[in-house]
């Protein structure tokens, strides 16, 4: 018994983990870890016609010789698996509001073959 999300739900499901990832960001701008239950939280509150049913499956932190951080986070909603990857790392031009940046950010579904 599988269940398949159409185009609608997809787009819908992408658009919420790319707010989430944005909100993200922008609490690590200002130098606060947020976790999976945060992130989870932040898709939750965005999420518009219905329940989310999305499991955050994976979210972590690599760390690029302490020059850049990397961002990958899984997420599983009935069945279908997304992926959303993105780098943090300090702006080439120094502003005083802004210790990081967001760089390559991608949300996009995993295809199984």
């Amino acid at each position: 018994m599988g269940t398949s999300l159409n185009k609608k739900e997809k787009q819908q499901i992408i658009s919420t983990l790319n707010y989430a990832a944005h909100k993200m960001i922008k609490e690590l701008e200002q130098n606060r870890m947020v976790g999976n239950l945060d992130f989870y939280h932040l898709c939750v509150d965005h999420f518009k016609g219905g329940v989310w049913l999305g499991f955050i499956s994976k979210l972590n932190y690599y760390h690029y010789d302490y020059e850049a951080l990397y961002v990958k986070i899984k997420c599983k909603y009935l069945g279908s698996k997304f992926k959303v990857t993105f780098l943090m790392k300090e702006p080439e031009q120094k502003d005083d509001s802004k210790q990081w940046e967001a760089y390559n950010l991608e949300v996009y579904e995993k295809l199984n073959f």
